[in-house]
């Protein structure tokens, strides 16, 4: 399984290096569960960005501390229903932006 994790311009996401963020979504999401593999990405993004993103896609003001993007086909838990192909040919499981 790919996992992308990145800063957003100006987020310092010295908390926790991109290895241990791999290693915490690897975890979450068994290979047994994906056994074709897949791709995670997760942004760290500031206050600001992440309260935007709060009020576009939930309608609630203010930022929150975690929001989750499913790209998969299980619509009755968010997802697109379309799913997707990453960069490197995997699925495409969906995103995590974290504040």
């Amino acid at each position: 399984m790919a996992v992308f994790a990145r800063a957003a311009p100006g987020v310092a996401a010295d908390f926790a290096p991109p290895s241990t963020v791999r290693g915490l979504v690897r975890l979450a999401l068994p290979r047994s569960e994906f056994p074709d593999g897949g791709e995670v990405g997760v942004r760290f993004v500031g206050r600001e960005e992440m309260a935007e993103w709060n009020r576009k896609f939930r309608g609630k003001s203010g930022p929150t501390d975690v929001l989750s993007f499913s790209y998969g086909d299980d619509d009755e838990n968010g997802g697109s229903g379309t799913g997707g192909t990453g960069g490197m040919g995997g699925r495409v499981l969906g995103d995590i932006a974290v504040c």
